[in-house]
């Protein structure tokens, strides 16, 4: 296991049981790196290691259980900050809070489906009057 200096990045690079070609991790301090280092040799000494998923190049690992609050945190934090002005921002993000998230917020993304909606939006527009 070792740590390079890649530019003005970290790499750990470890090995894998069963696997031909080591493992890299990339971080932006040399803090980090140590730290991640230091969980990989912890783990592998108490037989507890299990490296991250391996995933094609820009894909993102889906999340399994995800409530339509959790999604719409993650939504506006990734494209709200960056694409939406200020009076926007704020104005959308009250309407989240004050109309979605109260309703179907601790509902499952995955089981949102038509069948789910038509019942409730009769129950949602009679709460709005």
């Amino acid at each position: 296991m070792s740590i390079r200096k890649r530019g003005n990045r970290y790499q750990v690079t470890y090995r894998v049981p069963g696997e031909a070609t080591p493992r890299t991790e990339t971080f932006k301090s040399e803090d980090e790196a140590l730290i991640r280092e230091a969980q990989i040799r912890l783990a592998k000494k108490n037989g507890t290691f299990e490296p991250p998923v391996r995933l094609a190049k820009g894909k993102i690992a889906p999340k399994k259980d995800v409530t339509v609050k959790e999604f719409l945190d993650e939504y506006v934090e990734v494209y709200g900050l960056k694409k939406w002005g200020n009076s926007f921002y704020t104005a959308n993000l009250g309407l989240i809070r004050n109309y979605i998230i109260p309703y179907i917020g601790e509902r499952y993304v995955s089981s949102m489906t038509t069948r789910v909606w038509i019942p409730t939006i009769p129950c949602f527009w009679n709460s709005l009057l």
